[in-house]
């Protein structure tokens, strides 16, 4: 019974924080490097996106190689997104970028992504890669409006339920941008 009384109560709150992010937008996003910590919400965060979720280990793992960049996104005390790069040589590839799907939309992954870029400048990194699916319009968006080009195409490379979906191949030409400031939240 208790649960029942509950249920109406939490659809309000529900509704109330969707007004109010409508009206005052999210609250504030504060990007910060990930920590060892965090591995555990970013598998979560991971398993939600994605249909072949990466293990807390393999985060842990990811989060303590000198070769990968790891940023989150806070927002209201809680990490909500999350991006990792691998850099090689003067190349750079987005190994993985989330946002929970109730703090999409708000800029927290243009945010992330842009720390990423700025931070890979930073190290003289030259040529910045990343895969999507084909599908993804909201990501293929979002990463043209930052400069991506579509450099190749390979078919089948996701599975899904609705079957094969092709990967974009895409890339950033970090060489023309100018030097970054630090870009990294208090």
């Amino acid at each position: 019974m208790f649960d029942r009384m509950l249920t109406p109560w939490a659809l309000l709150l529900a509704w109330s924080n969707s007004v109010t992010r409508m009206w005052f937008g999210p609250a504030s996003v504060h990007i910060r490097r990930a920590r060892s910590e965090d591995a555990g919400r970013l598998a979560e965060l991971h398993a939600h996106s994605f249909a072949h979720p990466w293990s807390q280990a393999s985060f842990e793992q990811m989060l303590t190689d000198r070769a990968i960049d790891a940023f989150v996104a806070d927002i209201a005390g809680t990490v909500q997104g999350y991006i990792l790069i691998r850099r090689v040589a003067d190349e750079a590839e987005l190994l993985s970028v989330g946002v929970d799907a109730a703090h999409r939309r708000y800029g927290a992954g243009r945010r992330l992504i842009e720390t990423g870029i700025a931070a890979i400048i930073r190290e003289r990194i030259s040529t910045f890669f990343l895969e999507v699916e084909s599908g993804n319009t909201p990501a293929l968006a979002l990463y043209r409006s930052l400069g991506f080009v579509e450099v190749g195409r390979r078919k089948g490379y996701y599975r899904s339920a609705e079957g094969p979906k092709d990967a974009l191949t895409m890339r950033l030409d970090l060489r023309k941008l100018p030097m970054p400031p630090a870009v990294l939240d208090g």
